[in-house]
């Protein structure tokens, strides 16, 4: 749904991690809320849908910040929210090369049916891609849906201007500085 610019993304990564630190209601409700319209526009999820998380892990806390969005984003939609994969809890930040090494995802508990996984950030989609195969291999229909994804380079592409971490207090900034998140989808639907 976003992408770091990348003229600022070392700054607004510290701003993104200090958000997901803290956890404030604001911040989950507005990713919840952006990533419940985007979804909503794509399939207009009904029962028998319910919606998950990716594993909790690099947080090293079973209520992490995506559980929280995901949590968020089944009330937005009135759907369910089920723990599908069990913590597992790792030390450091989550970076492609060391993924490989993560102990393989463990079910908590089997979607009944159809499936959007949420997860906050997909900076390679390995953990989008990991818990998707293991949905999909057990015959579970499943949506992934990752707030910021990638990094947009300023004149590749077209899109709407940039917007700030929402509920996020912005760092002090010039003016004339660009926001920190551009939003790559269209824009947003009514609903």
């Amino acid at each position: 749904m976003r992408a770091w610019r990348a003229g600022t993304r070392t700054d607004d990564l510290a701003l993104f991690k200090a958000e997901k630190a803290a956890r404030r209601p604001a911040f989950v409700e507005a990713v919840a809320a952006e990533i419940a319209a985007e979804v909503r526009a794509l399939v207009f999820p009904a029962s028998p849908w319910s919606v998950t998380s990716v594993a909790p892990g690099h947080s090293r806390d079973a209520e992490a910040c995506c559980v929280h969005i995901a949590r968020a984003v089944a009330l937005r939609l009135g759907l369910p929210y089920v723990t599908t994969f069990e913590p597992r809890p790792v030390p450091g930040s989550s970076h492609p090369r060391r993924n490989a090494g993560l102990p393989p995802l463990q079910w908590r508990e089997r979607p009944a049916g159809p499936v959007i996984l949420v997860d906050d950030v997909a900076t390679s989609g390995w953990h989008m891609a990991e818990a998707l195969g293991m949905l999909r291999g057990a015959g579970i229909p499943a949506l992934g849906a990752a707030w910021i994804g990638g990094t947009a380079q300023e004149g590749v592409e077209d899109r709407p201007a940039g917007r700030p971490l929402p509920g996020a207090t912005r760092r002090p900034a010039a003016a004339a500085e660009p926001d920190c998140l551009v939003n790559r989808a269209a824009p947003p639907l009514p609903g």
